[in-house]
Parts: structure tokens; sequence; C-alpha cells
């Protein structure tokens, strides 16, 4: 796009916002409104709206499911934040935000973490800078998870879902740093939350999980409702959890939600309501036989309002599980990393101790979805030293790919411990020099003119510029550290570590 086509969008956008705030009732109005057999009377308060009469379940507007697991000792943690920058209370949290997690047990195995956000706009192209207690930081594309025309914010084009998969940074209880999700215009986030699926072997109970996220969103008055399938219910539940995450809620009134029900099952007051909500509740039990679960939320207040995800989440003695002592990690991971050589991927890790260790296995994957194996390398058993491990993908995917390193035990149980991403296409593999530096350094061998972004363990930005042949860079003003040297082009990002130590 033009650089004053860009301006000249950008001050329409900000007097358009400007128009609508002023004209404090040019959407006010009286109605008596019908949605899916639902009516209601309500008097219009939505100024900052571009529809403010009704904009239900228009455009792709679905919520699927996208991961279900059943395990031992299964249950899940959450934790979110609001981002938002185009008004509402409370205000949304500066970048990097913090994300706090609590509540995994000392014996937990992370099956799968998920990192959710959604907004409004067009949807971005999002790579999430994720941050875990240890300081451990990784840039992941975000899968796009869903988008809908529908309007609920004045001047945007839609509502969008994205989604990232950050399985292996999660390291326990503490606060998780996220950055990189665009604010303001043309897009802007609600929130964002994260939610961590692990098992506990020194539980009993059999736990069972499915997860769906997608886009629905109601540009006033709305019903949004969501049939979740790809499950089989094993037995009655003994214990049932489940929630709901949305978006742009205002303390208008109150809010109707449904969780695994066909009726209305919780009241959601307005009070409580703070633009961004992650909403638990212990919902209707689950059946035997049951195969499909209904999620919903509705409002008669006038306020636009977006459904991102939920998850179905109940236990069952479905599984002989015994419990017992907290089992000894298998292994210790040192490090794991990929890089592209002459159009194959060369994937190398070390290990500082293994116990029972039978194999690895190298998982591929484009999406953050479907993954297919690619490879099998036997782990060493029994070891109290390091350990180095190599593999090559002859045939990588065209483009950015994610690889998982998955770990199984001689006793058959396993778990991803560490993902990276990686590109054969286009994407610059340069070297930094010398490493660690006393604060100047070259990055060598970057792509001319792709961007250079530099962030501390935090995620803050403290260097950028276009890259050369040879990039000196000087960081002398900085504190002693780690920072993360990021090489940006069309073909993806390429990330690197630098140790400053003056």
């Amino acid at each position: 796009m033009h650089p004053k086509t860009l301006f000249l969008l950008k001050r329409f956008y900000k007097y358009l916002v400007l128009f609508l705030i002023c004209s404090g009732n040019l959407f006010s109005q009286d109605a008596a409104t019908t949605v899916l057999g639902i009516t209601y009377n309500n008097s219009q308060q939505e100024h900052l709206k571009t529809d403010p009469d009704l904009s239900v379940l228009n455009g792709t507007n679905t919520v699927q499911t996208h991961y279900t697991v059943t395990a031992c000792g299964l249950d899940f943690v959450a934790g979110s934040v609001r981002l938002c920058k185009r008004g509402g209370a409370p205000a949304g949290a500066n970048q990097p935000a913090t994300i706090v997690i609590a509540g995994l047990p000392t014996c937990f195995a992370v099956q799968r973490a998920f990192l959710y956000t959604g907004g409004s706009g067009s949807g971005p192209n999002i790579n999430l800078t994720f941050t875990n207690p240890l300081s451990t930081s990784s840039v992941i594309a975000m899968t796009n998870s869903g988008y809908t025309a529908t309007d609920k914010w004045g001047g945007y084009a839609g509502t969008w879902t994205r989604r990232a998969d950050v399985t292996a940074l999660i390291s326990g209880n503490g606060n998780y740093l996220i950055s990189g999700i665009p604010t303001g215009s043309p897009n802007d986030p609600d929130g964002a939350t994260l939610v961590i699926v692990y098992a506990d072997n020194t539980q009993t109970f059999t736990g069972s999980m499915v997860m769906a996220d997608g886009t629905m969103a109601a540009g006033g008055n709305g019903n949004l409702n969501s049939l979740i399938s790809g499950f089989n219910v094993c037995a009655n539940s003994t214990l049932d959890k489940h929630y709901l995450i949305a978006g742009d809620f205002q303390s208008l009134g109150v809010y109707n939600v449904r969780f695994n029900s066909a009726v209305n099952n919780y009241v959601y007051p307005q009070a409580a309501q703070s633009f961004y909500a992650y909403l638990p509740f212990s919902g209707s039990p689950v059946t035997a036989g049951q195969t499909t679960a209904n999620y919903g939320l509705n409002n008669a207040t006038g306020d636009a309002f977006s459904f991102y995800a939920c998850a179905l989440y109940y236990r069952t003695t479905c599984l002989a599980c015994p419990g017992g002592p907290c089992a000894v990690l298998p292994i210790e991971l040192m490090n794991f990393e990929a890089k592209c050589n002459s159009e194959k991927v060369n994937l190398k890790w070390e290990t500082a101790t293994e116990t029972n260790n039978d194999h690895f296995t190298i998982e591929r994957t484009a999406d953050g979805v479907t993954y297919e194996v690619v490879g099998k390398v036997d782990g060493e058993g029994n070891s109290n030293k390091a350990r180095r491990y190599n593999f090559t993908d002859e045939k990588p995917l065209k483009g950015i790919s994610y690889y998982s390193l998955r770990q199984t035990d001689r006793n058959g149980d396993s778990k991803i411990v560490r993902s990276v991403a990686v590109s054969c296409n286009g994407v610059s593999e340069f070297e930094i020099h010398p490493n660690p530096s006393a604060g100047t350094f070259v990055v060598d061998g970057a792509e001319e003119n792709s961007e250079i972004i530099i962030t501390d363990v935090l995620g803050k930005i403290v260097f950028e510029a276009k890259a050369s042949e040879k990039t000196e860079i000087d960081l002398s003003t900085q504190k002693n550290g780690i920072y993360f040297v990021r090489v940006v082009n069309e073909g993806g990002i390429t990330s690197r570590k630098i140790v400053i130590n003056k």
C-alpha cells in the first residue's frame, strides 16, 4: 500500500471514531429484537458500534474442536490479561504483558498449552514472543483460528481469533510474558488467555479435555451458539469443569451463558464484566455416550460481544489409574535447535541426564494443529553425562515449519519436551560474532534489507535496523545478560541468542 494512502486511511479512522464518540445518541434507539427465536426489549446504548441493530452469525461464525486428550490425572489451569487499547475499562496492559499461572501441582507433566487472543479488525499475522518464568523465550507464528465480517467496534473490518501452541515453553507456575500482538488500529485485541493442560500421575482419576476455538461475534443484541464435537464420553462424569472465552464485554447488563447445555445455565453479572472474560463454570454433567456439547452466550444490553473459545473438561473412572509417587524426570534437555542447510533441515539436541529413556520422535507441523512423525532416534537409556543427538529432515515443508521433540520412556510414557521453528525458503541464516560480546558485535549473513530486531529477555526492543551484508551493532549501553537477535523477512523469522558480558 502506498504510504500516502495508508496515512489517509489512518486519518479517516481517527476522525470516524471521534465522530462516533461525539455523536452520543446517534445510535441510541428503543427496539424489540428477535434473535434465533429469542425476543428482547432493550434501550440501545451502543455509541461506538457501526451496526447497532444486529449483526449475528455473519461471515464465518463458528467455533470448532481443535484438541482432545484423555489421561490419568489430567487437569488444566489458565490465566488471562486484557490487551485492548481502543477504550473501555480497565485499561489494557502494555506489552510485554504478564499472564500469571498458579495451581500447577508439583508432579505435573504438560500435555498441551495454548495461548488464545482475539479482537477487532481484519486479522493480523502475529509473530508472538512468548517468555516463560525461566526467561526462555521463543517467537511463534500464531495460527489463524477464524474470522467474521461482523464489526463489533466502530471503524474495524471485523472480528478475528488467533492461537499459538506454547507447550514446549511451559516451565511451571509463575509469570509468563507475551508481546508482538498488534494493538490499536487497524487490529486491536480484546485480551489473551493461556490454558495449560497437564497430567499428574499421583492422581487416580481419569481426566478428559475437549478444546475448541473460532470466531463468533454480535454487533448488538445477540445469541452466539456453538455445538462442538469430535469426542465420545466413556462413562458418566464424576466432576465437570468448563470455560468460555469472550470479548468486548462492558457493564451494560448481564450475559446469559450456556456450558454444555442447550439452555442458559449461568448468569455473568453486570458488575463482573471487565471487557475481556475467561468464564469458568461447573456446567451441566457429562453423560456416557455423549458426542456433542453446546456452548453459547446472549445478551439484550445492546452492546456488541464476541465468542472466541470454549472447553469441555470432565472426570471419569474409565482408565485404571493407580496413582503413586511423582515420576522421575526421564531426561534433562539442554538444547534443541533446527537449521536449514542446502534445502534440508538439520536438528540437533543435547541431554544432561537420562533415566529409562527409550527414544525420541521428531514431529513436524506447518500450522501448529496437524503433526506428522518424520523421524525417530534411539535414546541412551540411562546416563549421567551429556549426550548429543541429531536428525536430518531430507524433505522439509515449504515456508515456516515447526518441529517438536517428543521423548518416550521404556514404559511407553511420552511427552513433547521442546519445539522450534525454521524455514528453508528465504529466511536469513546468519551468524553472530563475537558471542559472548562486550557490547559490540556483527550480524553476518542476514539477507540484505531484512529487519534486525533485538529484544531483552522480557521482550523489550533494544535495537532495530535494516540488515546489510555485515551489520555492526552496539549494545554497550545495555545491561549484561541474554538478548535475542531476530532477522525478519518475507520467508519468516530466524532467531539467535547473544550474551552481553562487559
